[in-house]
């Protein structure tokens, strides 16, 4: 849909495609799914704003796609580590449950702490498919970053709760099995990502 109101727009041969395909889509309304316009509208669709939350979110859906495509062979905890890894890349600290008792908190790690979070990964039990993080951050504001990376390494979160301690406990499902990163899988990025945002469609 948004590759058909962008043809439509260099069609028309508009000097400003992005808002050309923009009013298309508002013009069509009624050609659209309800579900795909309600996300459009999500997006502040009548406001110039509109291509600036849309870029985000083609922007998450491509990196959790490629998240996805570069795990496919990975069991459940492979797949949780590679996440802690990022996590770690980004400035983060990762930490698995039990492996990592009693090792020494440098400056550098509680520094990364307290700028990011830590995530530790409690559990993982294959065999009921399900996965347990631990989150703790010095600032709350940190939980939607933490949050947010758990949807671009498509983890799927089932439950949050607080635990005694005050930090927050993820229970997640698995990865492998969801049936969302089957179809993000299955489904590549509109060409008007890469072509109005810039965003590659199959970097992986």
């Amino acid at each position: 849909m948004l590759d058909t109101a962008l043809l439509s727009a260099y069609s028309q041969g508009s000097k400003e495609p992005a808002y050309s395909a923009r009013q298309w889509i508002i013009e069509n309304k009624n050609s659209i799914s309800a579900e795909a316009y309600k996300l459009l509208t999500s997006f502040g669709l009548k406001k110039k704003g509109f291509n600036i939350d849309l870029k985000k979110w083609l922007s998450q859906y491509a990196a959790r796609r490629a998240f996805i495509l570069n795990n496919q062979e990975s069991s459940d905890k492979e797949w949780a580590i590679k996440m802690g890894q990022d996590w770690e890349s980004a400035g983060g600290v990762f930490f698995i449950g039990n492996e990592d008792d009693g090792q020494l908190l440098s400056p550098s790690i509680i520094k990364a702490a307290q700028k990011k979070g830590v995530i530790t990964l409690l559990e993982c039990d294959q065999e009921e498919s399900k996965i347990t993080f631990e989150l703790a951050m010095s600032q709350q504001k940190h939980y939607h970053a933490m949050i947010a990376h758990f949807d671009r390494c498509a983890v799927p979160i089932v439950k949050n709760e607080r635990s005694k301690t005050g930090t927050t406990l993820l229970h997640c499902s698995s990865p492998r099995l969801n049936q969302l990163n089957k179809l993000v899988s299955e489904t590549a990025l509109p060409f008007y990502a890469e072509q109005i945002n810039g965003i590659k469609r199959d970097s992986t």
